[in-house]
């Protein structure tokens, strides 16, 4: 097994336990876990950021207080006026870099902070962003707490301090964002917490477009095209970087916000990883949406284990009808999603959605399946660990039924099929239970390993109607348990069927015992599962 399974699921139960104690927005020290990858040594947290040293040396960090010690100072009423006014100071001074939040203080916005480019937003960790309740917020529904200061803003970096978004005094028709940043290039967010806003956690999104809400009071709203001048920087830094965003997402503890945890839209060329995030209400733990080019690695998604299966998926990857060709999704622990660990699914045509990795993640107890995958040709699924899912181990089927002519894959070459290479994964105890079954979106059979799921039979029935166009390659799984067996539509000449022997899996630990069949006996002599 990869090293880091049974440390990253200590730091899961120790961060359950500070979840259900915990009374207030602040987070001491002493109380964050492992599990997150937050330091919050504050010293040596600040120290540990790239160029702060430096920065702080050479003067070129613009401080914020609400005690009267900053070159700006706030009192607690809308505060994103000298927080804007500080941003726009370190844009205007080349020898400015850095706006620094100090703490411990509460900064209480009533409108949006704007970033614009070359600007670091950071705080102390016991620096508090929030928004003043729903019945004074005179802004419009679909903003952002956090948006960049126009479109082709780059070169931005937000880490370190807390926003909290003050979602239990929001009713859905003030929905918005914690940081939501459209048409943005070379972003950096680390070592943030973000949690109860009322929609996304974090949003990188680019389009030529932007959804405007009706006003305080109404829920709907409308897309507006950019305007002339703003299309012609968006259109200028799409031929020279053709949306390569070259961004990072790390060391973020996002918890209990209303829409996704992290969702990016429409990009190539990032990274997501040793992020916690949890217990995202209505949809996915971290989602992707017509992207290509980006690794999601080495963090721990779930929901809450207290509101039975909440949320979407784990991974969500949309690729919709783009080409993509790079796909890497590994070292994640992911426990308890409620349309399964990882879903995979385009749109696009027959070979251009190809080159999905996913690696060495620990999938347990999620409804559906563990793994999900449907539209994408050549993926690699291998090395995986799947425990006790609800559904199936690993499954072809849409996420949502019926399946409607503008979500369907394009239809392969005769005697083609989309194919999935399932090698060298652990998938027991698979649960004939999908978790949601009331839910169009569960297939009509389940409780297999492999679950290569067709429904022919009654064409005419469009609502369940899945053609027979996807097929599994199965070689050196150690498939075991599983409640209705091993495979449906799928076989194999090199799978072994025998328990694994983990040392502890209740506990989370999926490491191999001694003995236990799996050593050795993966492609190439490797061991299954590790």
């Amino acid at each position: 097994m990869n090293t880091t399974g049974a440390s990253a699921f200590l730091g899961l139960l120790i961060l359950s336990a500070l979840l259900l104690s915990m009374m207030s927005s602040c987070v001491a020290a002493d109380d964050v876990p492992a599990g997150v990858k937050r330091v919050v040594d504050e010293q040596q947290r600040l120290e540990q950021w790239e160029g702060y040293a430096q920065a702080k040396a050479e003067e070129r960090i613009v401080y914020v207080a609400t005690d009267g010690t900053g070159d700006f100072n706030c009192d607690g009423t809308d505060d994103q006026v000298e927080i804007n006014q500080a941003l726009q100071r370190v844009a205007a001074d080349d020898q400015l870099t850095t706006v620094h939040l100090k703490g411990p203080s509460t900064y209480t916005v009533s409108d949006t902070i704007r970033l614009p480019s070359d600007t670091i937003l950071q705080g102390d960790a016991d620096a508090v962003l929030t928004v003043i309740p729903h019945q004074e917020a005179q802004w419009q529904p679909w903003k952002g707490i956090i948006e960049c200061d126009g479109h082709g803003v780059s070169n931005i970096t937000i880490r370190g301090f807390e926003i909290l978004g003050n979602r239990a005094s929001f009713s859905r028709d003030r929905y918005y964002y914690a940081l939501t940043l459209m048409n943005a290039y070379d972003v950096t967010v680390n070592d943030m917490y973000i949690h109860d806003a009322s929609g996304d956690g974090i949003k990188l999104e680019h389009r030529r477009s932007v959804f405007i809400g009706d006003g305080p009071g109404e829920e709907n709203g409308k897309w507006i095209e950019l305007t002339a001048e703003e299309l012609a920087i968006y259109s200028q830094l799409h031929e020279q970087r053709a949306n390569r965003v070259n961004s990072r997402f790390f060391n973020n503890w996002v918890q209990s916000v209303g829409h996704d945890g992290i969702y990016i839209i429409n990009v190539q060329d990032f990274e997501v990883h040793d992020n916690y995030v949890y217990n995202c209400r209505t949809n996915s733990t971290v989602r992707l949406s017509g992207c290509n080019d980006f690794a999601i690695y080495d963090n721990v998604l779930r929901s809450n284990p207290n509101a039975g299966y909440s949320g979407n998926a784990g991974v969500q990857v949309q690729m919709g009808g783009v080409p993509v060709n790079r796909v890497e999704i590994y070292g994640n622990d992911i426990f308890r999603m409620a349309l399964g660990g990882i879903c995979v699914y385009g749109r696009g045509a027959f070979g251009t959605q190809t080159g999905v990795n996913i690696h060495h993640n620990r999938i347990w107890d999620c409804a559906i399946a563990g793994i999900r995958v449907y539209g994408a040709h050549d993926t690699i699924v291998e090395n995986n660990v799947l425990y006790g899912n609800h559904g199936d181990g690993i499954q072809h089927w849409f996420v949502y039924q019926p399946l409607p002519k503008n979500r369907q894959p394009g239809e392969p070459p005769e005697g083609e099929k989309y194919t999935t290479i399932v090698r060298n994964n652990i998938i027991v105890d698979s649960i004939a239970d999908a978790g949601r079954v009331s839910s169009p979106r569960v297939p009509p059979i389940f409780g297999f390993g492999l679950n290569n799921c067709v429904v022919t039979a009654g064409v005419d029935d469009v609502e369940r109607y899945i053609p027979d166009n996807h097929q599994f390659i199965s070689e050196h799984n150690c498939t075991y348990s599983n409640a209705v067996g091993p495979y449906n539509n799928a076989v194999s000449d090199s799978d072994i069927y025998v328990d694994p022997l983990f040392a502890n899996a209740e506990g989370g630990d999926f490491h191999l015992q001694p003995g236990s069949s799996c050593i050795g006996a993966g492609t190439g002599g490797e061991n299954i599962g590790d």
